[in-house]
């Protein structure tokens, strides 16, 4: 029973990073041509360019950014609590059977 319990709170966290990182598609995501072509740009005059595209981004995507958030919180969450169980096991069967 323990193994179990271990086994699918690993899988649960899994499952929440993987839909966190599931859903790419933001609302103002940049052109990968556009990209392309500015690469030979000066990296002052990019950061220049770009700094108010990144502020416009962050609020156009910020539920989207939230529930990424989110999801990654949930499965670190998780991931630690099969950890601390685990451990629990591990002390338990310590004790009962001896080191």
């Amino acid at each position: 029973m323990g193994q179990g319990t271990v086994l699918g709170t690993v899988t649960f966290s899994l499952i929440l990073a993987l839909l966190a990182f599931s859903a790419r598609r933001y609302d103002t995501a940049p052109n990968p041509d556009a990209a392309v072509r500015l690469m030979t740009a000066e990296p002052e005059w990019l950061e220049w360019r770009f700094l108010g595209n990144l502020s416009d981004s962050i609020a156009a995507n910020r539920s989207k950014l939230g529930t990424k958030s989110r999801l990654l919180s949930s499965s670190l969450s998780t991931l630690i609590a099969g950890a601390v169980v685990l451990g629990g096991y591990l002390v338990v069967h310590t004790i009962t059977v001896g080191a």
